[in-house]
């Protein structure tokens, strides 16, 4: 199985590993045969807050619908820069 992780936190995709392993194990899968992947996507720059400066807004552009009632999702406040998104929803 591989999960698709866009955002949030990585922990809430526990129940989701749990459920492949039990559903492996009940049709008489050995645990140490279970196969997990992840994919994310991921940006560097020389810190933290320049790489969510330069990074934000394209992503949050990428993420968005495009359509009324399309698929994806705001991230952040319309109008803000990264570090008001941050305190908004933090």
């Amino acid at each position: 199985m591989v999960l698709g992780l866009i955002g949030g936190d990585i922990r809430r995709s526990r129940p989701l590993v749990e459920r492949y392993r039990t559903a492996r194990q009940a049709v008489g899968h050995a645990p140490d045969t279970l196969k997990l992947g992840l994919t994310s996507h991921f940006y560097v720059g020389k810190t933290f807050q320049g790489a969510r400066e330069n990074l934000y807004p394209y992503y949050r552009e990428y993420l968005r619908p495009k359509t009324p009632g399309g698929r994806g999702w705001l991230i952040g406040p319309t109008n803000s820069r990264p570090s008001q998104a941050r305190s908004a929803h933090s």
